[in-house]
Formats: C-alpha cells, structure tokens, sequence
C-alpha cells in the first residue's frame, strides 16, 4: 500500500488556505440561510412576537 504524502508544510500557503477556508466559508452560508429561512417560517406562522 502506497502512502500518500499530503504536507501542509510543503504545499502553497495560498491552496492550504483555500483548502481549510471553502468549507468553512461554505459551513457559514449555509448556516445563515437556514436561520433566514427558519426566521421566516417562523414569523410566518408564529407572528412577530415569537421571534422576540
């Protein structure tokens, strides 16, 4: 079996940031899309004062 060598050490620090960044970034938006699109329902249904 062959073993990989993956150094962050080596590599560019430009793809290692991008390579820990995306996901996080990605992480972030969807997490505040699920809160704009929770907050809607919420409104919609439960009024302004559930929101509170």
């Amino acid at each position: 079996m062959e073993q990989q060598h993956n150094s962050l050490v080596e590599d560019p620090i430009a793809k290692a940031l991008i390579c820990f960044a995306l996901p996080v970034f990605w992480g972030n938006v969807f997490q505040q899309l699920y809160n704009t699109v929770d907050s809607l329902i919420v409104g919609q249904f439960l009024g302004d004062k559930a929101l509170a």
